[in-house]
Protein backbone atom coordinates (compact mmCIF):
# COMPACT_ATOMS: atom_id res chain seq x y z
CA UNK A 1 0.00 0.00 0.00
CA UNK A 2 1.48 3.35 -1.03
CA UNK A 3 -0.19 7.07 -0.82
CA UNK A 4 -0.80 8.66 -3.84
CA UNK A 5 1.25 11.09 -3.37
CA UNK A 6 2.59 12.77 -0.17
CA UNK A 7 1.37 15.70 1.67
CA UNK A 8 -1.90 17.16 2.84
CA UNK A 9 -5.45 17.13 1.92
CA UNK A 10 -8.73 19.61 3.02
CA UNK A 11 -12.22 18.12 2.92
CA UNK A 12 -14.84 20.61 3.31
CA UNK A 13 -17.79 19.25 1.16
CA UNK A 14 -18.93 16.24 3.91
CA UNK A 15 -22.76 16.49 4.52
CA UNK A 16 -23.89 16.72 8.13
CA UNK A 17 -26.72 14.69 7.21
CA UNK A 18 -23.90 11.90 6.77
CA UNK A 19 -22.21 12.12 9.76
CA UNK A 20 -25.36 12.46 12.36
CA UNK A 21 -26.84 9.04 10.02
CA UNK A 22 -23.27 7.37 11.25
CA UNK A 23 -23.93 8.00 14.89
CA UNK A 24 -23.32 4.51 16.96
CA UNK A 25 -26.68 4.92 18.59
CA UNK A 26 -24.92 2.41 21.40
CA UNK A 27 -22.19 4.32 22.58
CA UNK A 28 -24.56 8.00 22.45
CA UNK A 29 -27.27 5.96 24.40
CA UNK A 30 -25.41 4.00 27.26
CA UNK A 31 -21.79 6.33 27.08
CA UNK A 32 -22.49 9.20 26.15
CA UNK A 33 -25.88 9.94 27.91
CA UNK A 34 -25.41 7.27 30.78
CA UNK A 35 -29.09 6.25 30.22
CA UNK A 36 -28.34 2.36 30.92
CA UNK A 37 -27.72 2.76 34.40
CA UNK A 38 -28.82 -0.51 36.06
CA UNK A 39 -31.98 -0.91 34.40
CA UNK A 40 -32.98 -4.54 33.25
CA UNK A 41 -32.96 -5.08 29.19
CA UNK A 42 -37.07 -4.97 28.92
CA UNK A 43 -37.08 -1.62 30.47
CA UNK A 44 -33.26 -0.75 28.51
CA UNK A 45 -35.35 -0.90 25.63
CA UNK A 46 -38.83 0.79 27.22
CA UNK A 47 -36.18 3.96 27.52
CA UNK A 48 -34.75 3.87 24.46
CA UNK A 49 -37.90 4.22 22.94
CA UNK A 50 -39.59 6.66 25.22
CA UNK A 51 -36.01 8.95 25.80
CA UNK A 52 -33.55 8.01 23.59
CA UNK A 53 -34.76 8.10 20.48
CA UNK A 54 -37.14 10.95 20.36
CA UNK A 55 -33.90 12.99 21.81
CA UNK A 56 -31.66 11.66 19.00
CA UNK A 57 -34.70 12.71 16.35
CA UNK A 58 -34.91 16.42 18.08
CA UNK A 59 -31.10 16.99 18.34
CA UNK A 60 -30.79 15.69 14.46
CA UNK A 61 -33.30 18.10 13.41
CA UNK A 62 -31.35 21.17 15.74
CA UNK A 63 -28.28 20.62 14.24
CA UNK A 64 -29.06 20.13 10.75
CA UNK A 65 -31.70 23.02 10.47
CA UNK A 66 -29.52 25.20 12.50
CA UNK A 67 -26.51 24.12 10.67
CA UNK A 68 -24.93 23.53 14.05
CA UNK A 69 -22.38 20.78 12.42
CA UNK A 70 -19.68 22.14 9.92
CA UNK A 71 -17.65 19.54 9.42
CA UNK A 72 -14.09 20.45 8.01
CA UNK A 73 -10.57 18.21 7.80
CA UNK A 74 -7.50 17.89 6.95
CA UNK A 75 -5.34 14.78 6.44
CA UNK A 76 -2.22 14.04 5.49
CA UNK A 77 0.50 11.26 4.48
CA UNK A 78 4.17 11.68 5.54
CA UNK A 79 6.68 9.10 5.15
CA UNK A 80 8.51 8.17 7.64
CA UNK A 81 10.91 5.57 9.35
CA UNK A 82 11.10 3.59 12.42
CA UNK A 83 13.96 2.95 14.77
CA UNK A 84 12.78 0.46 17.64
CA UNK A 85 10.15 2.62 19.96
CA UNK A 86 10.52 5.68 17.62
CA UNK A 87 9.13 7.23 14.41
CA UNK A 88 10.58 9.95 12.18
CA UNK A 89 9.20 12.12 9.90
CA UNK A 90 10.81 14.30 7.97
CA UNK A 91 9.19 17.17 7.10
CA UNK A 92 10.42 21.15 5.34
CA UNK A 93 14.27 20.02 6.22
CA UNK A 94 13.79 18.77 9.36
CA UNK A 95 12.41 15.64 11.20
CA UNK A 96 10.10 15.46 13.48
CA UNK A 97 10.45 12.56 16.51
CA UNK A 98 7.40 10.27 18.01
CA UNK A 99 8.53 8.32 20.68
CA UNK A 100 6.26 5.69 21.70
CA UNK A 101 6.08 3.18 24.42
CA UNK A 102 6.01 -0.52 23.65
CA UNK A 103 3.73 -3.13 25.63
CA UNK A 104 5.56 -4.98 28.32
CA UNK A 105 3.53 -8.66 28.32
CA UNK A 106 3.82 -10.59 24.89
CA UNK A 107 3.25 -9.72 22.12
CA UNK A 108 5.14 -6.52 22.78
CA UNK A 109 3.76 -4.34 20.20
CA UNK A 110 4.70 -0.40 19.79
CA UNK A 111 2.66 1.80 17.83
CA UNK A 112 5.59 2.12 15.73
CA UNK A 113 5.25 -1.31 14.07
CA UNK A 114 2.56 -0.74 12.39
CA UNK A 115 4.02 1.48 9.54
CA UNK A 116 6.06 -1.30 7.73
CA UNK A 117 4.82 0.67 4.55
CA UNK A 118 7.54 3.58 5.79
CA UNK A 119 4.76 6.40 5.72
CA UNK A 120 1.89 7.70 8.04
CA UNK A 121 -1.10 8.76 7.90
CA UNK A 122 -2.49 11.84 10.13
CA UNK A 123 -5.73 13.52 10.35
CA UNK A 124 -7.78 16.03 11.86
CA UNK A 125 -11.34 16.38 11.75
CA UNK A 126 -13.71 19.17 13.47
CA UNK A 127 -17.73 20.04 13.59
CA UNK A 128 -16.44 23.42 14.41
CA UNK A 129 -17.99 25.56 17.26
CA UNK A 130 -21.42 26.43 16.64
CA UNK A 131 -22.64 23.37 18.42
CA UNK A 132 -20.42 24.35 21.23
CA UNK A 133 -21.97 28.00 21.01
CA UNK A 134 -25.46 26.65 21.21
CA UNK A 135 -24.95 23.92 24.00
CA UNK A 136 -23.69 27.24 26.20
CA UNK A 137 -27.00 29.17 24.97
CA UNK A 138 -28.63 26.14 26.65
CA UNK A 139 -26.89 26.15 29.83
CA UNK A 140 -27.61 30.04 30.38
CA UNK A 141 -31.36 29.50 29.65
CA UNK A 142 -31.38 26.76 32.43
CA UNK A 143 -31.92 23.74 29.90
CA UNK A 144 -29.39 21.67 31.85
CA UNK A 145 -30.61 18.55 30.47
CA UNK A 146 -30.66 19.29 26.58
CA UNK A 147 -27.31 20.95 27.43
CA UNK A 148 -25.54 17.73 28.38
CA UNK A 149 -27.68 15.72 25.61
CA UNK A 150 -26.18 17.77 23.24
CA UNK A 151 -22.49 17.64 24.14
CA UNK A 152 -22.83 13.84 23.98
CA UNK A 153 -24.43 14.07 20.54
CA UNK A 154 -21.68 16.57 19.30
CA UNK A 155 -18.76 14.11 20.62
CA UNK A 156 -20.19 11.22 18.71
CA UNK A 157 -21.14 13.36 15.83
CA UNK A 158 -17.32 13.80 15.87
CA UNK A 159 -16.29 9.91 16.14
CA UNK A 160 -18.67 9.45 13.47
CA UNK A 161 -16.70 12.21 11.37
CA UNK A 162 -13.40 10.92 11.84
CA UNK A 163 -14.51 6.90 11.27
CA UNK A 164 -16.24 8.70 7.69
CA UNK A 165 -12.99 9.95 6.98
CA UNK A 166 -10.49 6.92 8.21
CA UNK A 167 -12.84 5.07 5.24
CA UNK A 168 -12.41 7.48 2.55
CA UNK A 169 -8.81 7.06 3.37
CA UNK A 170 -8.67 3.57 2.85
CA UNK A 171 -10.73 3.32 0.20
CA UNK A 172 -8.06 6.40 -1.37
CA UNK A 173 -5.42 3.69 -0.54
CA UNK A 174 -6.94 1.02 -2.20
CA UNK A 175 -7.08 -0.94 1.06
CA UNK A 176 -9.73 -2.86 3.15
CA UNK A 177 -11.59 -0.40 5.02
CA UNK A 178 -11.76 -2.72 8.21
CA UNK A 179 -8.26 -3.09 8.40
CA UNK A 180 -5.69 -0.37 10.66
CA UNK A 181 -6.67 1.77 13.51
CA UNK A 182 -6.91 5.13 14.39
CA UNK A 183 -4.65 6.06 17.71
CA UNK A 184 -5.44 9.56 19.69
CA UNK A 185 -2.45 11.16 21.69
CA UNK A 186 -3.14 11.01 25.13
CA UNK A 187 -4.14 7.20 25.06
CA UNK A 188 -2.47 4.25 25.98
CA UNK A 189 -0.28 3.51 22.84
CA UNK A 190 1.06 6.97 22.32
CA UNK A 191 0.20 8.87 26.27
CA UNK A 192 2.68 12.39 25.05
CA UNK A 193 -0.15 14.44 24.62
CA UNK A 194 2.42 17.60 23.40
CA UNK A 195 2.94 15.84 20.88
CA UNK A 196 -0.39 16.51 19.90
CA UNK A 197 1.55 19.74 18.60
CA UNK A 198 3.67 18.27 16.18
CA UNK A 199 0.90 16.73 14.39
CA UNK A 200 -1.47 20.37 14.27
CA UNK A 201 1.87 21.75 12.68
CA UNK A 202 2.51 18.81 10.02
CA UNK A 203 -1.39 19.35 9.17
CA UNK A 204 -1.53 23.11 9.58
CA UNK A 205 -4.06 22.87 11.01
CA UNK A 206 -5.22 26.40 11.27
CA UNK A 207 -6.56 26.22 7.55
CA UNK A 208 -9.54 24.28 8.90
CA UNK A 209 -9.65 26.63 12.15
CA UNK A 210 -8.16 23.88 14.68
CA UNK A 211 -5.61 26.09 17.06
CA UNK A 212 -3.89 24.48 20.31
CA UNK A 213 -4.16 25.47 24.25
CA UNK A 214 -1.34 25.76 26.64
CA UNK A 215 -2.63 22.10 27.53
CA UNK A 216 -2.32 20.73 24.12
CA UNK A 217 -6.06 20.27 23.81
CA UNK A 218 -7.84 21.35 20.59
CA UNK A 219 -10.22 24.39 19.80
CA UNK A 220 -12.88 24.05 18.62
CA UNK A 221 -13.38 21.35 21.77
CA UNK A 222 -15.11 18.81 19.30
CA UNK A 223 -12.22 18.29 17.29
CA UNK A 224 -10.34 15.03 16.84
CA UNK A 225 -6.96 13.93 15.46
CA UNK A 226 -5.48 10.60 14.87
CA UNK A 227 -2.57 9.03 13.32
CA UNK A 228 -4.02 6.33 11.39
CA UNK A 229 -2.27 2.71 10.47
CA UNK A 230 -3.37 0.81 7.84
CA UNK A 231 -1.75 -1.99 8.76
CA UNK A 232 -3.99 -5.46 9.61
CA UNK A 233 -1.95 -5.84 12.32
CA UNK A 234 -3.10 -2.50 13.99
CA UNK A 235 -4.85 -2.55 16.95
CA UNK A 236 -5.43 -0.33 20.29
CA UNK A 237 -3.59 -2.14 23.15
CA UNK A 238 -2.34 -1.09 26.46
CA UNK A 239 1.65 -0.92 26.68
Amino acid sequence: MNPPTFGTHIIANIDPHEIVACIDRDVLFAARWNLKADLTSEAWQQRIAEVAVPTLARLTSLSLTRALVKPRVVYGFFPCEKKGNLLFVPQGGRTIRFDFPRERATPNRCLADFFPDKFVTMTLVTIGNEIDREGARLFKDHQYADAFYLKGFAAEATEALANLVHARIATELGGDVTHGARFSFGYPPCPNLMDQEKLVQLLDARRIGVTLTRTMHLIPEHSTSALISFDPKAARFIP
